[in-house]
């Protein structure tokens, strides 16, 4: 494996990070200075790209990295006693590394799991609806050499709660392709009217109309067009595009 990543672009910037980081467990000094050389910029801009993703350490992390939401479901379900069970088993406070190097203990926000808290991510696997208890066998087997993967929690069904009956909409029973069967009788110009009538926004935060993007890449001549997803899962209580993504990506299309 090579010892240093040859850069070409700013595009690569974050494939080079996780290179340092999955090689070193942490981004080196050396690491940000090679990559603010070969792309002709600045340390601190490379410093600001690592600040700004939670994942990435500038100093060695535990061999087992430990992540607990702390967003406002979490604190209802219980942040503070699961909180202090986990620096309880493992010896490392909250934001610190243990003695021994073994677990690094950190807190983060939303991880997508909103239906499950409280959860956390150990070496960014899920493992939920913690408890003291829970916590204490986890580490308990970690210690013992388990693997993380072989005792993470992975989801029986993809939604772990659902409102009372007669106040939903999203959970109602689904036909696979209908609307894009309908889409193709009507064509583009009647799908594009349609989105423009129902006034339906973006929810990326800058709410624009959905009707303008998909008019603006119909009216692109290039044969190549591309989808870009951005799965955000940064507000509290929202995981919708984690539930899309896992039963029925053909949506995002």
């Amino acid at each position: 494996m090579p010892s240093t990543y040859q850069i070409q672009h700013r595009s690569q910037l974050l494939n080079a990070l996780w290179f340092y980081q999955d090689r070193n467990g942490y981004i080196p000094d050396h690491a940000v200075a090679d990559l603010a050389r070969q792309l002709n910029v600045s340390r601190v801009e490379i410093e600001g790209v690592i600040s700004f993703y939670h994942f990435f350490l500038r100093k060695p992390g535990g061999k087992h990295q430990i992540y607990l939401n702390n967003s406002i479901l979490t604190k209802f379900a219980g942040f503070s006693k699961i909180r202090e069970a986990f620096e309880t088993a493992t010896g490392a406070r909250l934001g610190q590394v243990d003695p021994t190097g073994t677990f690094g203990f950190f807190e983060t926000a939303c991880i997508g799991l909103s239906d499950q808290e409280p959860a956390a991510l150990i070496d960014l696997h899920p493992f939920v609806k913690l408890t003291p208890q829970k916590v204490h066998q986890i580490v308990q087997n970690l210690k013992a050499g388990l693997s993380v993967e072989a005792i993470c929690d992975q989801p029986v069904t993809n939604i772990q709660y659902f409102p009372p009956d007669g106040r939903t909409v999203f959970f109602r029973p689904y036909q696979e392709g209908v609307a894009l069967r309908r889409a193709l009788v009507i064509g583009p110009e009647a799908v594009l009217e349609e989105l423009k009538k129902a006034k339906l926004l973006g929810m990326g935060g800058a709410f624009f109309p959905v009707h303008l993007k998909w008019q603006s890449c119909r009216e692109q001549n290039s044969i190549e067009k591309y989808i870009v997803c951005n799965a955000d899962e940064g507000e509290p209580g929202t995981f919708k595009d984690r539930v899309l993504m896992q039963t029925i990506p053909g949506l995002l299309l």
